[in-house]
């Protein structure tokens, strides 16, 4: 007998008591948040639709279309095929694109302009495609919990307020192209393994490990849910984010996107979201309590087979409606929620129209011609490289080993720093004959650039880093290569210690892949690459380790090997690798990345939350996120663990130092509960205006104190009063990149709403902030050695106290 504990038990009541009164029914748009005149528009070209044509406009079309995901056209309105696109590093599966940094790189620079900056620029290849709606930014789905998710790279780290600011500037930057951004996973998608259902002889999967039963559950208590995996979609919202995808996996013990107390009590009714709600790629299973949750279009539609095999919306939602089992009203609300965003970014004037084939570099299909092979690439490569050269992080460089001179004899090894020998998008597995395209973009041969799946693209051109690294230079006979790292013994290891031994320097490169379908099963690094350390380094006491990696990943054998002089993380770059790792290498540029998750040691690796691999004896598959609001270095330092690497670490060839810090009250009006009538506590979308209220400026300052100009980046962190428990030691409440001339001194403040003092009441369902003294601290990383420079701050009654 399934047993199921009151902890739990109390969870799913906290949540479903954040539903709306009618449970099962979702909250109709309002058009709040300045969109009012969009929606006018679209009720009226809604009320010209029969039944058929608006549910034409609510579920998808299969394969047949040219994009990833395809809405019918309504030749009544003038509304073509409406395209749906991956992903977050570029267009997926086409030509003539840009290959962006992950997202992952991006977090690395903390640099809000940049993180706008890429979202404008891919957005703008979408739009020249022809593509309406971009499913991205990943934002908190995953949010990091476990180091072992395979696509943790494609979001912005492991921190909620990191993940929630690069999520509001990518959307602002997505949308300002009049493209529609897709915040997603909603919500509290942790894991690849157990995420979808599949027949047992289903062939669509790479993951064996699927379920054919359930999808895993993620179970996770109220206050987990909003203080730290809504925290992100509040800031999408907030911008403006037009769609939001629910996910494959159940949220306690419902399927996601069939849940109504998360799409329409969290998403709809709480956080006022006027947008539209799209489904995963298959996450739907039953037609009615999907509609009924919350969900507006359904994908991908049509009478497909494989992963995508149970045909749901479409006649179904025809039949569901004229059984009573759906409201036409509802139906109404599902197609006025899309057009609304189809007018608001004026998708109806001069839009381009689809130009490519989702995955087909050809020109002509049976006949038809379905690929313009229209070049949208523009200038984005520099943008790409702007990112790379500030994301691009130095964990340690012992004896000033970097940057090096261009007089230096350097040797590369590692089959990482070298091209795919399969093509830069191939592998050993071809999509089918006379293909060197990989399923998902699937590489594991060459340097490792991007991770695999739906967020990859298909590179134009990738700069391999030796490539790079030779072309820096330009000096006939400054390097030795050796990229065989699969086969460390007889005359090829012989080869490697000699070109270590006549080498000045040597150059490791080492990587950790992971994508969507499965799960890491191990942190360590591939291809050899701890031995492949240890060797090289055993004959050259200059050795440089260059790690191109997912995430955490043991790092042991490089910090302790005392022959390692430096280690470099360009993270996951894109196109540009090369490009912008040797002008980091050799000095051109100063690096300013910081790495946006915490590296343990392997002794420690327990303290990782794993993913669950095996299903319960009845067939279910519970994911208990027992941890908490503890994750990353929340859970490392409630657990007293010295992480390896620090979240937010990363140095400089410069030096900086912190000045002190001073808090003190910004003008705030009050703060009332949602029970208490208030102008203030109306709705808007991310939640109340009141609670994303500046209560607070805090100032510190950043002196250069080294020989060259640099940047550095000032990290605040946030430390509730003593009486306040099962919050985190500290947590991320700020951070600003700011350069520094060498000797100078810049002033840097921060500003802090009321949303970062709150924490969620489940007894009263509501933001608190909790009266007494805070502190807040500013440095370098979230290391406590590094944040020597503080200040106090009280606050009573939702404001700082006088």
């Amino acid at each position: 007998m399934k047993t199921t504990p009151l902890s739990l038990l109390l969870v799913v009541a906290a949540t479903l008591a954040a539903a709306p009164a009618a449970l099962g029914r979702s909250i109709n748009i309002t058009g709040n948040g300045g969109w009012e005149a969009a929606l006018a528009r679209a009720r009226h070209a809604v009320a010209q639709l029969d039944l058929a044509e608006k549910v034409n406009l609510t579920t998808g079309i299969g394969s047949v279309g040219r994009c990833e995901g395809t809405l019918g056209r309504v030749d009544k309105l003038g509304i073509p095929e409406l395209c749906f696109q991956d992903g977050p590093t570029g267009v997926r599966a086409s030509d003539f694109v840009t290959v962006f940094p992950a997202g992952v790189t991006t977090a690395a620079t903390f640099n809000r302009d940049l993180f706008e900056a890429r979202a404008e620029a891919m957005a703008a290849e979408f739009r020249a495609k022809g593509i309406h709606v971009l499913l991205g930014p990943v934002t908190g789905g995953p949010l990091g919990r476990s180091p072992y998710q395979g696509r943790n790279w494609e979001g912005f780290g492991a921190d909620p307020f990191l993940v929630g600011e690069a999520a509001y500037r990518s959307v602002r930057g997505i949308q300002s192209q009049g493209v529609i951004a897709t915040a997603k996973h909603f919500l509290v998608y942790e894991q690849e393994t157990f995420r979808q259902l599949y027949a047992a002889d289903d062939p669509w999967t790479l993951n064996p490990e699927n379920n054919t039963v359930n999808t895993y559950s993620a179970n996770v208590d109220d206050r987990t849910m909003h203080d730290l995996y809504l925290r992100p979609f509040q800031n999408a919202v907030r911008a403006g984010a037009g769609c939001i995808m629910c996910v494959y996996n159940q949220i306690n013990g419902t399927q996601g996107c069939e849940a109504p107390a998360v799409i329409g009590g969290l998403l709809k009714d709480e956080l006022d979201f006027q947008g539209f709600v799209v489904s995963d790629w298959s996450a739907v299973f039953n037609t009615t309590p999907a509609v009924n949750a919350g969900v507006d279009v359904i994908m991908p539609g049509g009478a497909t087979t494989g992963g995508y095999r149970n045909q749901v919306g479409g006649p179904a939602l025809l039949e569901a409606v004229r059984d009573g089992q759906v409201d036409e009203a509802r139906v109404d609300d599902m197609v006025t929620r899309f057009l609304t965003q189809y007018y608001l970014r004026n998708q109806d004037k001069d839009y381009p129209a689809v130009n490519y084939k989702d995955g087909y570099m050809g020109t002509y299909l049976n006949g038809t011609r379905v690929n313009e092979h229209r070049n949208v690439q523009a200038n984005h490569a520099a943008v790409a490289r702007d990112i790379n050269e500030e994301a691009i992080t130095v964990v340690f460089n012992h004896k000033r080993a970097l940057p090096l001179s261009k007089r230096s004899k350097v040797a590369i090894f590692g089959s990482d720093a070298a091209t795919n020998p399969y093509g830069i998008n191939g592998c050993e597995a071809w999509i089918g004959a006379g293909s060197n395209l990989c399923p998902g973009n699937r590489t594991t041969n060459g340097t490792n650039a991007m991770g695999w799946g739906s967020g990859a693209g298909y590179f134009p051109y990738l700069i391999d880093p030796a490539a790079g690294l030779q072309e820096h230079v330009r000096a006939v006979g400054s390097f030795e290569t050796n990229f065989n790292d699969y086969d460390l013994t007889g005359e090829n290891l012989a080869q490697i210690e000699r070109f270590a031994q006549i080498s000045d320097v040597a150059l490791v490169f080492v990587q950790a892949r992971s994508g969507e379908d499965s799960d890491r099963t191990s942190l360590a690094l591939e291809a050899n690459g701890d031995e492949l350390i240890a060797r090289v380094a055993a004959q050259n006491n200059n050795t440089i380790v260059v790690a191109h990696i997912v995430g955490p990943t043991y790092l042991d054998a490089v910090f302790d090997n005392e022959n390692v002089s430096a280690l470099v993380l360009p993270h996951l770059p894109g196109q540009e690798s090369g490009n912008t790792l040797a002008r980091v290498l050799y000095g051109d540029v100063n690096p300013s990345g910081k790495v946006p998750y915490s590296i343990l040691r392997r002794d420690d690796a327990s303290h990782y939350p794993n993913i669950t691999r095996q299903s319960a004896a009845d067939g279910t598959i519970p994911v208990d996120f027992t941890e908490g609001v503890f994750v990353d270095y929340r859970k490392f330092d409630r657990d007293g663990v010295t992480p390896l690497v620090h979240f937010g670490h990363g140095v400089s060839y410069t030096t900086f130092d912190f000045g002190a810090t001073s808090a003190q009250a910004a003008p705030a009006g009050d703060y009332y509960p949602t029970e208490v009538p208030s102008s203030s506590n109306k709705k808007a979308p991310g939640g109340p205006n009141s609670l994303w209220e500046y209560v607070a400026t805090v100032e510190s300052s950043v002196s250069n104190t080294g020989s060259r100009d640099g940047k550095e980046v000032a990290q605040l962190y946030l430390s509730f009063p003593d009486s306040v428990k099962g919050v985190p030691k500290k947590q991320l409440a700020g951070f600003e990149k700011v350069h520094v001339a060498k000797g100078q001194t810049e002033k840097v403040a921060f500003q802090l709403t009321r949303r970062d003092f709150a924490i969620w009441s489940v007894e009263k369902q509501e933001y608190v902030v909790p009266d007494g003294e805070y502190t807040v601290r500013v440095g370098a990383s979230a290391d406590d050695d590094q944040l020597r420079s503080s200040a106090k701050l009280t606050m009573k009654d939702g404001r700082v106290s006088s």
